[in-house]
């Protein structure tokens, strides 16, 4: 896949998606997603990475669409190549490919009690995260947050 095809799905991913963990059968599961009322962007990602498309029930006003991918190898693709080029959402992508890295090691049906555990806390950092505020005017003068991201680019 071209670099700048991962750039954008990178950014509109930092934009318009989310990475959230949800309990599944005996324990959790990662799954990434993107809303969008533009189709074709949806259908780009479900081409180059899986998953599913579907409508989003919750719009007012406004046809919304939602593509989700949730099959771990799937779902590391789309991590894994859009990482390098994230900003906003580095550190859950990156604690999102950390987890299924984790998660590879265990057979679906012997997940140990730890692993549940440890998923249900990985769960709860995934939400802190999208609580910080990133602000670089607010809480860093002179720009240093961009400085470090802007050395992954």
């Amino acid at each position: 896949m071209k670099k700048q095809n991962n750039a954008y799905f990178a950014g509109n991913f930092d934009g318009e998606g989310c990475i959230y963990m949800k309990p599944h059968n005996a324990g959790w599961r990662l799954v990434a997603s993107v809303s969008a009322c533009h189709y074709p962007v949806l259908e780009y990602y479900q081409f180059t990475f899986k998953g599913y498309t579907r409508l989003k029930p919750a719009a007012k006003n406004k046809t919304m669409w939602e593509w989700s991918i949730h099959k771990q190898s799937d779902l590391k693709l789309f991590l894994d190549s859009i990482l390098p080029y994230s900003i906003e959402k580095a550190d859950q992508i990156q604690l999102g490919t950390d987890w299924l890295h984790l998660r590879s090691k265990y057979p679906r049906n012997k997940v140990p009690k730890e692993l549940i555990e440890y998923g249900k806390k990985v769960s709860d950092q995934l939400k802190a995260l999208k609580k910080i505020s990133y602000s670089p005017i607010a809480v860093h003068p002179g720009f240093p947050l961009l400085e470090l991201q802007s050395s992954r680019l």
